[in-house]
């Protein structure tokens, strides 16, 4: 056989199921209610609790507390059965039981840990009845086998064997076995209970405890009587954590999903149908045996089913051989089948190897082999009792996460979570998952604690190790659930300048030449809104998939460079009218931008060459465009005013691609030049804008320092300007160096039209002159802040205007030309 058809012999579809020859289909086992759920979970229901355990707990705890016990176990079961019922129910079923559903519903994170915890549980229970079946066999044939704690574990680890080499035949033998061994285990319970009801105390059976039903008994076994047993002092917290193993093998017919015809409609309806079974069977056993045996003989007793039925040790004891081996089995097999799961989900890369069915019938054979070595380690421990509150933690975590998985699909309202099972509710998932909680913590809160631990180890583990799945987990809709509410009650009206923050669209012309300013964006917005906005000019018809991609790819640059930011890109005729949809239509009611950042015109091809090569990858698949006219100089002014109409703070920035990202130290300048006369002692809105965003670049970039700088006509302003600079500064709690020039003999001109910073009116040579003092100072400075001229009313200045700031930023290094519209810095509590 060449290596290709080899492979294509063991090749799986997206849910890794086997596929040989298209006959996979055909070859699966598919079963239905009654022998996929009804009864495995009643053989996980009747195992060694029932059958060995029952006098024990009634004579610890009384026919009441006992009762109530159980009462509270099937409670929070039941409970967790409405909850699965519902997901099953919710869409198409699949390999891995609770695994699954958790896993489809909360996300690869809890679900791979919660599975594990799963798998643990199956694997604690299925060395549990194997260990109940060694204390039975033994008590059976005491006198004809040899006894003690090692000739017990041979005996355990034998049967062990055989049910391993059942699992390695596979699920349809077992189910249609297990229907012959469930009707025996009935029929030997019936039996039990017609023995007590109808016998009659000889001298034998009343020297072992047993009166018949007798109001007497029933009174001495009424109520609680904790003593101690093999050295442990027993009450109701530790005899409950001994109680709920018996409850929880009612959901081992979810971990036969795989399996089944119907998983969705067949799992809620047998594992319903067990449960009323089952509780049926312990009440009446439980009445019983408080009624026809004396207290101090149950707990002495854990065979008393052998000792009063006739032909005990032949009829009796086959049935609860068969009772804890089939237990054991189901757990076995469900366990492996958990494994199987998770291990093709690749969510734990140790786990990979069990990922392989056998051919045809795709058994779980490697994770039946890994099952067989743990079971058989837990078997080593040898107590029923020191064993089941283990399983109690295990599967209190299974019941936690599912009903948490409801109650989170229930609260989200999203309108695909539309189960056909109708009897659960939010409230009925919520009680659940809390019940399970506060029953973890008070049956032993240490284990509890450690079980948590573990699991949340384990999704901290596959959230950063295991690749991406594309499950739709409820996170998605939590969040956005949550978000809605909230942005309903953000209202923009009632803001405050205390609580100002950048809310920053950048208009980004070409992805591959912005990438710097990108990112330096990202630090400006101090926990505030960024939007990335892009203008793909043309035909909205001819250039929609164009859009799409571009979208994909700004989304796949914020996420590689692991920026807080959306990405939008709209389709116009002309990029100022996409400017325009854009300022109108970006974020959503309170959060939308108050902040525009603008490149500088005619700049969108200075390509970075400092690109990271994962990121040249992505810029790689923008698609490919007939090339564009640049942007027009007229449209750049138009979108600067369209901005300020609004009442946006407006940034330019320039030069952005000579960005020194290092870590060593530089200075963040902030130049406050042409301050508005009357304000001295404050600041005007856009001094106050200049000086926030510094200060939020400075505290973010730890090692670089915050210079405030200004111009004064004359020498004598210098001291009382420094002065007046840091009283602001220590005003608004801003740590800065001012530094404060004097250059009256280049200064006269432009000192003469401080016009709030518009230098549009100030002379050329001013304006260069403004320039070199600027390169001067700030060069090596990481960025520059200057105040942004207010652009002019008629067109014919336009062009004007731009040779002015072309003037003012030449040969600058990184610079942000800025103009705010309003106050962002306030001194009030």
């Amino acid at each position: 056989m060449s290596a290709e058809e080899e492979e294509s012999l063991i090749q799986r579809d997206d849910e890794h199921r086997v596929n040989i020859n298209t006959k996979e289909t055909s070859k699966k086992n598919k079963l239905g209610v009654f022998f996929g759920v009804f009864v495995p979970s009643m053989l996980g229901a009747f195992g060694v609790i029932v059958f060995e355990r029952m006098g024990w707990l009634t004579a610890q705890g009384g026919v009441i507390q006992v009762m109530v016990m159980f009462l509270l176990g099937y409670l929070v079961t039941m409970l967790s059965v409405l909850s699965l019922a519902a997901i099953a129910t919710n869409g198409e079923m699949k390999g891995g039981g609770t695994y699954y559903l958790v896993s489809r519903s909360l996300g690869p994170e809890f679900g791979g840990s919660i599975g594990v915890m799963f798998f643990l549980a199956n694997i604690t229970g299925a060395a549990f009845y194997m260990i109940g079946f060694g204390e039975a066999f033994a008590f059976a044939l005491q006198g004809y086998i040899p006894d003690g704690r090692w000739w017990l574990t041979l005996y355990e680890s034998i049967a062990l064997a055989l049910m391993i080499l059942i699992c390695f035949i596979g699920a349809g033998v077992y189910a249609k076995a297990s229907f012959f061994v469930w009707i025996l285990i009935c029929a030997s319970l019936v039996y039990v209970m017609f023995n007590f009801m109808i016998r009659k105390p000889d001298a034998e059976l009343a020297a072992a405890g047993f009166t018949g039903i007798s109001w007497e008994t029933l009174k001495g076994n009424m109520f609680a009587h904790y003593a101690e047993t093999d050295g442990v002092m027993y009450n109701f917290r530790t005899v409950f954590g001994i109680v709920f193993p018996a409850i929880t093998g009612l959901i081992a017919g979810s971990n036969m999903s795989g399996d089944l015809k119907n998983p969705g409609r067949d799992i809620p309806r047998g594992t319903i149908m067990a449960a009323a079974t089952t509780f049926a069977f312990y009440g009446g056993m439980i009445l019983l045996m408080g009624a026809t045996v004396k207290n101090e003989f149950l707990l002495k007793n854990y065979f008393i089913y052998i000792t009063v039925s006739y032909y005990g040790k032949y009829i009796v004891a086959g049935g609860i051989w068969c009772a804890v081996l089939a237990s054991g089995l189901a757990s076995l097999i469900g366990g492996a089948r958990v494994l199987q799961a998770i291990a093709r989900d690749d969510l734990i890369w140790i786990l990979t190897p069990f990922k392989r069915g056998s051919a045809g019938a795709d058994e779980p054979r490697l994770a039946v082999m890994l099952s067989w070595i743990m079971c058989q380690g837990v078997i080593f421990i040898g107590s029923i009792n020191v064993i089941a509150p283990f399983i109690t933690m295990f599967y209190m975590i299974s019941f936690l996460s599912t009903n948490f998985a409801c109650f989170l699909l229930s609260i989200t309202g999203a309108p695909n979570f539309r189960p056909s099972f109708k009897y659960f509710h939010w409230s009925t998932a919520l009680a659940g998952a809390l019940l399970s909680m506060a029953i973890m913590f008070y049956t032993d809160p240490v284990s509890a604690a450690i079980s948590l631990a573990v699991v949340v180890a384990l999704f901290f583990y596959i959230l950063f190790r295991a690749p991406d799945r594309d499950w739709g987990d409820i996170s998605q809709a939590l969040m956005y659930h949550q978000i809605r509410k909230y942005l309903l009650r953000l209202d923009a009206r009632k803001s405050h300048v205390k609580f100002w923050r950048p809310q920053i669209l950048l208009m980004v012309s070409n992805p591959r030449s912005s990438f710097k300013l990108i990112n330096f964006v990202d630090q400006l917005k101090k926990s505030g809104l960024y939007v990335v906005g892009h203008v793909i000019e043309g035909n909205f018809k001819n250039e929609v998939i164009g859009a799409e991609d571009t979208q994909n790819v700004l989304l796949e640059i914020i996420e590689k460079s692991k920026l807080k930011a959306f990405a939008e890109v709209v389709i116009a005729k002309n990029v100022r009218k996409g400017f325009q949809n854009m300022l109108l239509l970006a974020g959503m009611g309170g959060m939308k931008p108050n902040t525009i950042v603008l490149g500088y015109y005619g700049t969108q091809r200075n390509f970075d060459r400092t690109v990271p090569t994962e990121i040249e990858g992505i810029l790689a698949k923008l698609p490919i465009q007939v090339e564009k006219p640049e942007l027009k100089l007229k449209h750049f002014v138009d979108m600067i005013k369209d901005a300020l109409l609004l009442r946006k703070n407006v940034i330019v920035a320039k030069n952005f691609h000579n960005l020194d990202e290092s870590k060593t130290k530089h200075f963040i300048d902030c130049w406050l030049v042409g301050r508005v006369r009357g304000l001295e002692s404050d600041l005007s809105s856009w001094e106050s804008v200049i000086l926030l965003l510094g200060n939020i670049i400075a505290r973010r970039r730890k090692k670089d320092t915050l210079r405030v700088l200004t111009i004064v006509d004359s020498d004598e302003e210098v001291d009382p300007e420094t002065s007046l600079l840091k009283n602001i500064l220590d005003k608004y709690r801003i740590q800065a160096q001012v530094e404060v020039y004097s250059n009256k003999a280049h200064v006269d001109d432009m000192s003469r039209e401080r016009t709030n910073g518009n230098l549009g009116e100030i002379p050329k040579d001013s304006v260069k002159i403004m320039n070199r003092l600027v390169y001067q100072i700030s060069e090596g400075s990481r960025v520059t802040f200057l105040p942004l001229p207010e652009p002019p009313m008629g067109l014919p200045e336009y062009q004007r205007y731009m040779e002015d700031l072309d003037e003012l930023t030449a040969n600058l290094g990184p610079t942000l030309l800025v103009r705010g519209e309003t106050r962002v810095l306030t001194n009030s509590l």
